[in-house]
């Protein structure tokens, strides 16, 4: 494969920010290295939709499958990108306007390039 890697997720930590009611991050320390231990261990307590995270088809459909029944091959490799300009929403006008319109059906992998694309969403308070 050739071409660029590039890695789309938010960093973990503690200040990373939540869907609402979500559970929060907790990063916890279990074994250091600076106190003796023989390596660094740390226990991380989180929500399943922390961060840049994939929603199984289990999530909206009863009997859809769950993220360890999916492979991860079909999230790695070459996708289009498609830059999204309405603030708001990705809407059916503004695809079919969108000069790649008909190579999306075509795609292997979609990635919609929007407005949170641009910030730092993951340092600030959450925006739905």
């Amino acid at each position: 494969m050739t071409g660029t890697l590039y890695d789309i997720s938010a960093p973990i930590s503690q200040q990373l920010v939540s869907w609402p009611g979500d559970p929060g991050i907790t990063i916890e320390r279990s074994l250091d290295l600076e106190r003796g231990d023989p390596a660094t261990v740390s226990l991380l307590t989180l929500g399943s939709h922390t961060g840049t995270h994939v929603d199984a088809f289990s999530h909206f459909q009863q009997d859809g499958n769950s993220l360890d029944a999916m492979s991860l091959s079909r999230y790695i490799g070459r996708a289009l990108v498609v830059e999204i300009e309405d603030t708001k929403a990705i809407t059916l006008g503004e695809l079919q306007r969108n000069p790649h319109f008909l190579d999306i059906r075509k795609a292997e992998r979609v990635l919609f390039k929007t407005a949170n694309s641009q910030r730092e969403w993951y340092h600030e308070p959450f925006r739905e």
